[in-house]
């Protein structure tokens, strides 16, 4: 502001300051100033709460708990720990850590897309491979969940890649398009892919327009493999008589046990009484069918 148009602002609206001293003013910018950061330093969030933040949400993310629990049970049980340990000028700063139902809901969102970037800067570097299996929830919505697992510094490693929901169709088309769009955002492609294992069900290996046909398009190299926990399941279905009727005899006992709570406490009873587990317990009766089955 030019000094004419300033010196008749302080005229016009501050002239009972007019006779006031050069040092008033200064005093006065001073105690502004002090006020300036003493307000600052109040709601200033410092560096060690801000990481005390992100752990809390960390260990709620971990526990799969409500993002409430943090403000409604985690911040009083550490007031009044501190409190009582060390005084009510450490529950003071203790209160400073920022733990509310949304800002836990921040520190998680951030937690997890520093994870996906950490994860996608390795894996441009890397081939991997891919398990994919698709469900439906208790909500009725289907789900696409894939695994990643890929070699990192000499290691094979496993980790959880992305969770997608199934909007309409559960096709082959359908599953191929979400992962495609996944791989994108996170500047992969299927060349890096060298491996696909699925559940085989039609959806998935369908020689037309099946996910791992879809997938063989983008790269004819990449091989595919039949989760061996679904092929477990298949032979189970074709087994023998005798081992036939050993696995439904063992399944109806594990079910007439679970089907009350009576019964299952009864059975840990009887297994305190025999000092052994649950688990042993049912192996050694297996045995004895086993035994009776071959002999």
């Amino acid at each position: 502001m030019a000094p004419a148009k300033l010196k008749r602002h302080f005229t016009t609206n501050h002239s009972h300051l007019s006779n006031k001293t050069v040092d008033y003013f200064r005093r006065l910018l001073d105690s502004q100033q002090k006020q300036r950061k003493v307000f600052e330093k109040k709601v200033a969030i410092s560096d060690k709460a801000q990481e005390a933040s992100y752990l809390v949400a960390e260990l709620v993310a971990k526990k799969m708990k409500s993002h409430t629990i943090a403000e409604s049970l985690i911040m009083p049980a550490c007031k009044i720990i501190v409190k009582t340990m060390l005084g009510e000028e450490a529950e003071s700063e203790i209160s400073k850590v920022p733990v509310s139902d949304n800002t836990i809901s921040r520190r998680v969102d951030d937690l997890s897309n520093n994870i996906s970037g950490i994860l996608s800067e390795i894996l441009q570097n890397n081939n991997f491979a891919l398990q994919v299996d698709e469900t439906t929830d208790i909500t009725g919505k289907a789900q696409l969940l894939a695994v990643v697992r890929f070699e990192n510094e000499g290691e094979i490693m496993e980790n959880y890649f992305c969770c997608k929901e199934l909007p309409e169709t559960t096709k082959g088309h359908d599953i191929f398009n979400i992962l495609s769009s996944y791989l994108e955002s996170c500047g992969l492609s299927w060349n890096r892919c060298v491996g696909i294992c699925t559940d085989g069900a039609p959806s998935m290996v369908g020689s037309v327009q099946g996910f791992v046909s879809r997938v063989k398009e983008k790269n004819p190299e990449v091989i595919t493999t039949h989760c061996f926990l679904h092929r477990e399941v298949l032979v189970s279905k074709t087994i023998g008589d005798a081992l036939k009727q050993v696995l439904d005899t063992t399944v109806n006992m594990v079910n007439f046990i679970k089907q009350l709570p009576l019964k299952s406490r009864m059975f840990a009873r009887l297994c305190e009484n025999m000092q052994k587990d649950h688990v042993t317990l049912l192996l050694h009766t297996e045995s004895r069918w086993l035994s009776r089955d071959f002999t």
